[in-house]
Protein backbone atom coordinates (compact mmCIF):
# COMPACT_ATOMS: atom_id res chain seq x y z
CA UNK A 1 0.00 0.00 0.00
CA UNK A 2 2.85 2.19 0.73
CA UNK A 3 4.30 2.16 -2.87
CA UNK A 4 1.01 3.14 -4.26
CA UNK A 5 1.01 6.33 -1.83
CA UNK A 6 4.17 7.51 -2.67
CA UNK A 7 2.79 6.80 -6.76
CA UNK A 8 -0.38 8.88 -6.02
CA UNK A 9 1.88 11.70 -3.88
CA UNK A 10 4.21 11.99 -7.87
CA UNK A 11 1.32 12.19 -9.65
CA UNK A 12 0.18 14.82 -7.46
CA UNK A 13 2.11 17.67 -6.75
CA UNK A 14 2.43 18.09 -2.87
CA UNK A 15 4.06 19.30 0.59
CA UNK A 16 4.65 16.91 3.68
CA UNK A 17 1.24 17.90 5.04
CA UNK A 18 -0.58 16.05 2.14
CA UNK A 19 1.80 13.25 2.60
CA UNK A 20 0.69 13.06 5.95
CA UNK A 21 -3.15 13.56 5.26
CA UNK A 22 -3.19 10.54 2.44
CA UNK A 23 -1.15 8.48 4.63
CA UNK A 24 -4.36 9.13 7.41
CA UNK A 25 -6.76 8.67 5.05
CA UNK A 26 -5.15 5.51 3.88
CA UNK A 27 -5.11 3.97 7.76
CA UNK A 28 -8.90 5.10 8.33
CA UNK A 29 -9.98 3.14 4.72
CA UNK A 30 -8.07 0.42 6.22
CA UNK A 31 -9.73 0.32 9.58
CA UNK A 32 -13.27 1.07 7.85
CA UNK A 33 -12.95 -2.37 5.29
CA UNK A 34 -11.43 -4.25 8.72
CA UNK A 35 -14.81 -2.78 10.64
CA UNK A 36 -17.02 -3.87 7.74
CA UNK A 37 -15.54 -7.21 7.25
CA UNK A 38 -16.52 -8.22 10.93
CA UNK A 39 -20.11 -6.33 10.13
CA UNK A 40 -21.20 -7.80 6.72
CA UNK A 41 -24.68 -6.62 7.29
CA UNK A 42 -23.98 -3.12 7.46
CA UNK A 43 -22.04 -2.45 4.03
CA UNK A 44 -24.90 -1.81 2.69
CA UNK A 45 -25.65 1.74 4.30
CA UNK A 46 -22.10 2.45 4.26
CA UNK A 47 -21.78 2.07 0.61
CA UNK A 48 -24.94 4.96 0.33
CA UNK A 49 -22.96 6.71 2.59
CA UNK A 50 -20.16 6.99 0.34
CA UNK A 51 -22.56 7.52 -2.50
CA UNK A 52 -23.48 10.90 -1.15
CA UNK A 53 -20.40 11.82 0.12
CA UNK A 54 -18.15 14.49 -1.31
CA UNK A 55 -15.28 14.60 -2.53
CA UNK A 56 -12.52 17.35 -2.94
CA UNK A 57 -13.09 17.49 -6.70
CA UNK A 58 -16.39 18.14 -6.28
CA UNK A 59 -16.11 20.52 -3.82
CA UNK A 60 -13.31 22.33 -6.05
CA UNK A 61 -15.65 22.52 -9.04
CA UNK A 62 -18.67 23.58 -6.67
CA UNK A 63 -16.57 26.25 -4.88
CA UNK A 64 -15.29 27.61 -8.43
CA UNK A 65 -18.66 28.41 -9.69
CA UNK A 66 -19.62 30.14 -6.82
CA UNK A 67 -16.90 32.34 -6.15
CA UNK A 68 -17.38 32.80 -9.92
CA UNK A 69 -20.91 33.42 -10.06
CA UNK A 70 -20.14 35.84 -6.67
CA UNK A 71 -17.21 37.56 -8.27
CA UNK A 72 -19.44 37.95 -11.82
CA UNK A 73 -22.45 39.42 -9.90
CA UNK A 74 -20.71 42.35 -7.81
CA UNK A 75 -18.32 43.37 -10.26
CA UNK A 76 -21.95 44.28 -11.98
CA UNK A 77 -21.51 47.10 -9.55
CA UNK A 78 -17.76 47.18 -8.95
CA UNK A 79 -15.39 46.58 -11.23
CA UNK A 80 -13.02 45.36 -8.74
CA UNK A 81 -15.09 42.04 -8.02
CA UNK A 82 -13.88 40.31 -11.52
CA UNK A 83 -10.76 39.43 -9.93
CA UNK A 84 -12.43 36.78 -7.53
CA UNK A 85 -14.01 35.23 -10.84
CA UNK A 86 -10.42 35.14 -12.47
CA UNK A 87 -8.67 33.69 -9.54
CA UNK A 88 -11.75 30.92 -9.22
CA UNK A 89 -10.98 30.16 -12.78
CA UNK A 90 -7.30 30.17 -11.80
CA UNK A 91 -7.67 27.84 -8.94
CA UNK A 92 -10.38 25.32 -11.01
CA UNK A 93 -8.02 25.29 -14.12
CA UNK A 94 -4.71 24.11 -12.15
CA UNK A 95 -6.80 21.90 -10.47
CA UNK A 96 -7.82 20.32 -13.91
CA UNK A 97 -4.11 20.69 -14.98
CA UNK A 98 -1.75 19.34 -12.12
CA UNK A 99 -4.23 18.32 -9.70
CA UNK A 100 -3.70 20.10 -6.83
CA UNK A 101 -5.15 24.37 -6.24
CA UNK A 102 -4.67 25.99 -2.79
CA UNK A 103 -8.22 24.91 -1.33
CA UNK A 104 -7.12 21.71 -1.91
CA UNK A 105 -5.31 21.52 1.57
CA UNK A 106 -7.54 23.23 3.13
CA UNK A 107 -10.38 20.86 2.14
CA UNK A 108 -8.06 17.77 2.97
CA UNK A 109 -7.46 19.35 6.45
CA UNK A 110 -11.49 19.81 6.92
CA UNK A 111 -12.09 15.84 6.44
CA UNK A 112 -12.52 15.52 2.76
CA UNK A 113 -11.24 12.50 0.52
CA UNK A 114 -10.54 12.58 -3.31
CA UNK A 115 -12.30 10.69 -5.72
CA UNK A 116 -10.02 7.68 -6.20
CA UNK A 117 -9.89 7.61 -2.34
CA UNK A 118 -13.39 7.07 -1.84
CA UNK A 119 -13.84 4.54 -4.49
CA UNK A 120 -11.14 2.32 -3.35
CA UNK A 121 -13.32 2.25 0.03
CA UNK A 122 -16.54 1.63 -1.98
CA UNK A 123 -14.90 -1.02 -4.27
CA UNK A 124 -13.38 -3.06 -1.57
CA UNK A 125 -16.79 -2.89 0.63
CA UNK A 126 -18.20 -4.32 -2.59
CA UNK A 127 -15.28 -6.75 -2.80
CA UNK A 128 -16.04 -7.73 1.21
CA UNK A 129 -20.15 -8.39 0.11
CA UNK A 130 -19.18 -10.63 -2.59
CA UNK A 131 -19.55 -8.90 -5.61
CA UNK A 132 -16.13 -10.27 -7.15
CA UNK A 133 -15.21 -13.63 -7.39
CA UNK A 134 -11.92 -13.97 -4.80
CA UNK A 135 -13.87 -12.22 -1.83
CA UNK A 136 -17.10 -12.45 -0.38
CA UNK A 137 -18.79 -13.07 2.67
CA UNK A 138 -19.08 -17.17 2.06
CA UNK A 139 -15.36 -17.24 1.98
CA UNK A 140 -14.27 -19.24 5.20
CA UNK A 141 -11.36 -16.83 5.59
CA UNK A 142 -11.18 -14.33 9.05
CA UNK A 143 -12.58 -11.01 8.57
CA UNK A 144 -9.18 -9.70 8.95
CA UNK A 145 -7.66 -11.76 5.89
CA UNK A 146 -10.70 -10.56 3.72
CA UNK A 147 -10.23 -7.19 4.22
CA UNK A 148 -6.57 -7.45 3.55
CA UNK A 149 -7.83 -9.17 0.53
CA UNK A 150 -10.25 -6.64 -0.33
CA UNK A 151 -7.69 -4.31 -0.11
CA UNK A 152 -5.46 -6.18 -2.14
CA UNK A 153 -8.51 -6.19 -4.86
CA UNK A 154 -9.07 -2.56 -5.40
CA UNK A 155 -4.84 -2.12 -4.84
CA UNK A 156 -4.47 -0.83 -8.78
CA UNK A 157 -7.79 1.82 -8.45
Amino acid sequence: MTEQLVAEMQERPAGQSEWQMSERVARQTRANIAYYAQRLDEIDRRLDELQREWDIERSIEVGAGIWGLVGLTFGLFARRWNVVSFVASIFLLQHALRGWAPPVSVLRRMGLRRAREIARERCALKALRGDFADVGPSSPESPISKAEKAMKAVASI
